[in-house]
């Protein structure tokens, strides 16, 4: 998504990304026009973009328990210490697809979230064609909270490896 790669340049001057609207569910009845099948990962991109969170449902058509998960119990939305950005393997993947008909690599971006003192490291993957691995070093933001592996996968197709070594 190309929001995670402008969110590079827009932090960098203390501007906070936004995501454009989305739609909470796929069943938005005659009066919208589209449908929204991602609409889960529409609204985690919505949240981790630190913008406004903006759910354009059409009336009795929304996922209310989708679109409180962007905020906690007073209301208050949800952000991340800094918008997610896209990892540099990412980019440099991307960059060497264009043109040459190779499959997109996908999406992989990461940020930190702190609470209660304690920081948080969020890697989002989606649809990815190749295999990464994410070492701590690679991870945005202070310090690191575990050692050891912890593997993950984003797809059936396509391991997601975290090497949280420090």
């Amino acid at each position: 998504m190309a929001i995670f790669v402008v969110s590079v340049k827009t932090c960098a001057v203390q501007l906070r990304p936004t995501k454009d609207n989305y739609f909470s569910t796929d069943k938005q009845g005659t009066g919208q026009k589209g449908t929204e099948h991602f609409n889960r990962l529409q609204a985690l991109v919505s949240t981790l973009s630190t913008g406004p969170v903006f759910p354009s449902d059409a009336i009795g058509a929304s996922d209310a328990a989708l679109i409180l998960r962007s905020c906690d119990a007073a209301g208050r939305l949800l952000r991340p210490d800094r918008a997610a950005t896209s990892m540099d393997a990412n980019i440099l993947d991307k960059a060497l697809a264009m043109g040459t008909g190779k499959a997109d690599p996908g999406e992989l971006e990461s940020t930190t979230a702190t609470a209660a003192g304690v920081t948080s490291h969020i890697v989002l993957a989606a649809n990815t064609s190749v295999a990464y691995t994410v070492s701590a070093a690679e991870l945005v933001g202070p310090g690191y909270l575990a050692s050891g592996e912890a593997g993950g996968h984003n797809s059936p197709r396509t391991p997601l490896t975290f090497n949280l070594d420090v």
